[in-house]
């Protein structure tokens, strides 16, 4: 697959262009993507486009290959969903690149309307906090979050990370219930049940699994960082600052 690309951030451009040579395979269970016309008048809440708010998100073909990464701050317009292993993906598209890519959802922040229309002001503001919010998830884990010494360490990151995923998806279908005709909305109705079902079960294994681990880590005191409350602050800052811009709009 040849990729067309016009302009972008040397580092996105580097593993971007290198990436055909990843070897990483996912498998989607399907993919829905709906076409977005750049004239289109359809309202802004019928559209989406999200932020990459961890140091590097994985970007994988719809074939499921990987081809590259996409760094923190990121911007792409949401075009369709797709699901993998209980994960939801997001099908994405570049101004930049002429094909689509999909990406985890949980690599992203979601927002409502069309890119192009948002404010440059509150764009660049929403880019900085997302370097930011990376920038402390990543201290996070190195310095205040789980050790690597833990006995459980894997099954508690694995069943962590479900957990998340599962509440994250139950939220998104519900917003979608309420967006939806009634004609789409047993679809939604349907996973819900679906959904509904794992409820018990990824619960009693998340929390089974936190309060083992939080008696472990009561044990052993954990080096607090300054960078890490000082990061927390210089995001509420600024989101705090775009809630002022788009209240004033």
């Amino acid at each position: 697959m040849i990729w067309t690309i016009v302009t972008i951030s040397p580092a996105d451009l580097a593993v971007l262009a290198a990436g055909s040579s990843q070897g990483h395979m996912a498998q989607f269970d399907y993919i829905y993507e709906k076409s977005i016309d750049s004239t289109s008048s359809s309202e802004d809440q019928d559209q989406e486009w999200a932020i990459v708010v961890v140091p590097q998100a994985n970007a994988y073909t719809k074939s499921g290959k990987k081809f590259g990464t996409l760094s923190a701050g990121r911007a792409v317009t949401i075009t369709g969903y797709a699901n993998s292993d209980r994960r939801r993906m997001a099908v994405c598209r570049l101004a930049e690149l002429s094909s689509s890519f999909i990406l985890d959802t949980a690599t992203l922040k979601v927002f409502r309307g069309k890119i192009k229309h948002v404010d440059s002001g509150v764009l660049d503001l929403r880019v900085r906090s997302a370097k930011l919010e990376a920038e402390k998830q990543k201290l996070e884990t190195e310095l205040a979050g789980i050790h690597k010494d833990y006995p459980h360490y894997n099954s508690y990151t694995k069943v962590r990370k479900e957990y998340i995923a599962y509440w994250k998806r139950v939220g998104e279908l519900k917003r979608l219930r309420e967006d939806t005709s009634d004609d789409d909305r047993m679809g939604v109705e349907d996973e819900l049940r679906t959904l509904k079902q794992d409820e018990f079960t990824i619960g009693n294994a998340y929390h089974d699994a936190k309060s083992k681990y939080d008696s472990w880590a009561e044990l052993r005191p954990r080096k607090a960082d300054p960078k890490i409350a000082e990061l927390g602050l210089q995001i509420e800052s600024i989101e705090a600052r775009i809630e002022e811009m788009e209240g004033g709009q």
